[in-house]
């Protein structure tokens, strides 16, 4: 197996060599629109001449709309771009599981447990019993 130029790569599919003058299309809009605009605002998307540019607050959504010509201006020389659309996408953290984790029970609860399990008639009770009890007597 030989390794490729991305040169390479690219002159064989005219499919990859699309996605990647779109990706850098993009990546030069995102570039101009971080140096005109103050803030945590994306490109997600362009289609029929329409920029879409997601916010992660309505603040800074807010700022774009009213500089919305100033944008199209700028874009429209280099990129073909008629129109903005801005969506408001805040970030929203992981989510933390505040659960306590599960307790073992002591030895002596472990003994207990399996002392009372040895009376009981339920079968898939007794074995439940049982089996936590075990996980008290391994600590």
């Amino acid at each position: 197996m030989s390794f490729k130029q991305p040169t390479q790569i690219l002159g064989k599919s005219s499919v990859l060599k699309h996605l990647y003058a779109h990706a850098k299309d993009l990546l030069a809009i995102q570039e101009l629109i971080n140096k005109h605009v103050k803030g945590d605002i994306h490109v997600a998307a362009i289609a029929d001449g329409t920029l879409h540019l997601v916010a992660q607050s309505s603040a800074v959504a807010t700022q774009v709309r009213y500089r919305h010509h100033n944008l199209v201006a700028l874009l429209r020389h280099q990129h073909n771009i008629d129109n903005l659309k801005v969506s408001v996408q805040p970030f929203e953290p992981t989510k933390i599981d505040l659960r306590p984790s599960a307790r073992l029970p002591s030895a002596k609860n472990a003994k207990q447990l399996a002392d009372t399990a040895q009376y009981i008639e339920d079968a898939a009770l007794r074995k439940a019993l049982i089996t936590l009890s075990k996980r008290g007597l391994k600590s």
